[in-house]
């Protein structure tokens, strides 16, 4: 993996055009070569190629997500450890959608998506279900969602050929415009267009998450165990209804980087006898962030950490804030300073 993180290095200290076409240099040349800020014209041709290429086949990963009948099992490593999960995907007969993910390590949790609804079952916590057309879990929500909304935030790029899990598989990079966020690498099934594997980089380089299929399945046929599903779905916990999606009246958010939404506002209390705080998340599609703001600032203490997971915790005049993410810390602390109380 090392060529491919001094290739992310070099990328992270270039102005947009220059990244992009160090992008669509092969990685043994990266870490190799001194890049030009500006791209020669042929560079800039070769660019293009590289990004129509790369759209087309994210777009095709996104059309697989979605469409295709597949059993597989993949693992996640992170800093905290290594996480094994078992994903299954069917269109069944009666045309429902439904996608299942679980834990194979420790408690069981799972993950159930029937169309626009979500259930998260856990052998530890109470039941619930939401209104959602993605699972929340270690796949992003935004390779299933629009190309467009992942557009205004990201470059893809068609990096070449590899091979993964014994499958020839395309090689893309998610390059954020900004420097602000992580950068991403997708390998993509040739065959049927899965996904195989996703490598996720901090702006530095490094690699702190790595997704890895280890075993794949596509067939013609909607899968039994997902009719199996279908059938007793009716018996599965009650749906929450989501809150309307919106910004409060009370707030606002100064540093927020271009193409975050807020997906959630709830008003939720921090641990078991903890104050309420007022908590919004946030997500471009590949990053999420969570905004906790809790009016007495006198039971936060200022902190800050980076890993996969950044955690940063300001205290302003009349209350604190704690923002909690799978973002770079730098977003994280310009997040957390930009929170103001409106006039």
């Amino acid at each position: 993996m090392k060529p491919y993180v001094v290739g992310l290095l070099v990328i992270c200290s270039l102005n947009v055009g220059a990244l992009q076409s160090v992008a669509a240099a092969e990685p043994s040349a990266l870490a190799t070569n001194t890049v030009e800020p500006v791209p020669t014209e042929q560079e800039s041709n070769e660019l293009q190629q590289a990004r129509a290429q790369g759209e087309h086949w994210f777009k095709r990963m996104q059309s697989a997500l979605q469409e295709l009948n597949y059993r597989a099992s993949f693992i996640a490593m992170q800093p905290s450890g290594l996480q094994a999960y078992r994903w299954v995907h069917s269109v069944t007969p009666a045309g429902n959608n439904i996608e299942v993910i679980e834990s194979l390590n420790g408690p069981h949790n799972q993950a159930v998506r029937f169309n626009n609804q979500v259930a998260y079952l856990s052998s530890t916590s109470t039941p619930y279900a939401v209104a959602s057309e993605t699972l929340s879990g270690p796949i992003p929500s935004g390779l299933y969602g629009s190309f467009e909304t992942l557009h205004h935030s990201y470059h893809m790029v068609a990096v070449g050929g590899d091979r993964v899990v014994d499958r020839a598989a395309q090689h893309i990079r998610l390059i954020p415009h900004e420097r602000d966020r992580y950068l991403y690498s997708l390998w993509v099934d040739r065959e049927t267009g899965m996904l195989l594997s996703m490598n996720t980089y901090l702006p530095s380089g490094d690699v702190v998450e790595q997704i890895l299929l280890t075993s794949l399945h596509v067939q013609a046929e909607s899968l039994e165990e997902v009719q199996q599903l279908e059938s007793q779905w009716g018996q599965g916990p009650s749906r929450q209804p989501m809150r309307q999606q919106q910004t409060s009246n009370e707030w606002q958010f100064d540093e927020v980087p271009t193409g975050f939404t807020v997906q959630r506002q709830q008003q939720v209390r921090v641990a078991m006898n903890g104050p309420l705080a007022e908590h919004f998340m946030f997500t471009d599609g590949m990053a999420k962030f969570s905004v906790y703001i809790i009016e007495n600032e006198n039971q936060v203490l200022p902190v800050q950490y980076e890993n996969l997971t950044s955690m940063v915790s300001v205290v302003h005049d009349s209350f604190a804030v704690t923002i909690v993410g799978k973002v770079p810390l730098s977003m994280a602390q310009a997040v957390a300073a930009g929170v103001r109380r409106q006039p």
